[in-house]
C-alpha cells in the first residue's frame, strides 16, 4: 500500500496465495473468513468497543481498506477542535470516558483550594466558535481565570483585578 499500513503492507506471500483468479464473474476475491480473520495482523487491532463492532460498521462490501483511521473520521469531536486528534491522552476504547488527565501537564494548573474542584465548576458547557466549528462544547481552551470570574470582589475594583497581589490561593488570605 501507498501509505505502508493495514494487511497488504505487511504481507509476506504473493497475492494469488490469498486472492486466487478463475471461479468465475461472481466469484468473491476477498475471500475472508471474518468469523475467525486475525484483525492484529492489519496494524489496527480492534480492542475495547471497537472489539464489538460489525465488519460493515466501518468496511464497506467493495474493500476492507479504509483511508481514515483517526478517532474523528468515525466519531463526533465532543470538544470541537479544541484537544487535537491525540484523544487517547485522556480517553481509551474501553469506555471512551475520560480515564486520564493531568492537569499540570497543561501549565495551567490550579493551586491552592482550587485544586481539589471538580472539572465542570471551571469547564462549562458554552456556545462559542471554537477551532472546527461553532457550536455548544465543554470550554478547555480560552478559559477566563480572572479571580471574578467565579469570585465577588469584596472591594468593588478599588483595588485593581489582580488579586494575587495581595492574596493566595491557598487560603485566599492576604500575604
Amino acid at each position: 500500500m501507498e501509505n505502508n499500513s493495514g494487511l497488504h503492507a505487511r504481507a509476506t506471500e504473493e497475492c494469488a496465495a490469498c486472492h486466487s483468479e478463475h471461479h468465475g464473474k461472481s466469484y468473491n476475491l476477498i475471500h475472508l473468513d471474518i468469523e475467525t480473520f486475525d484483525h492484529d495482523l492489519t496494524g489496527w487491532p480492534l480492542q475495547g468497543k471497537h472489539a464489538l463492532l460489525r465488519c460493515d460498521v466501518c468496511h464497506s462490501k467493495l474493500s476492507y481498506l479504509l483511508d481514515k483511521t483517526g478517532c474523528v473520521d468515525c466519531h463526533h469531536d465532543v470538544h470541537l477542535g479544541q484537544l487535537g486528534g491525540d484523544c487517547d491522552k485522556c480517553h481509551n476504547e474501553e469506555s471512551f470516558r475520560m480515564v486520564a488527565y493531568k492537569h499540570n501537564e497543561t501549565g495551567k494548573s490550579p493551586k491552592g483550594k482550587h485544586e481539589n474542584l471538580p472539572c465542570k465548576d471551571c469547564h462549562i458547557m458554552e456556545y462559542a466558535d471554537y477551532p472546527s466549528e461553532k457550536g455548544i462544547a465543554v470550554r478547555y481552551k480560552g478559559l477566563d481565570y480572572g479571580c471574578n470570574k467565579c469570585h465577588e470582589d469584596p472591594h468593588d475594583g478599588e483595588y485593581g483585578t489582580d488579586c494575587s497581589e495581595c492574596h493566595d490561593q491557598i487560603t485566599f488570605e492576604m500575604e
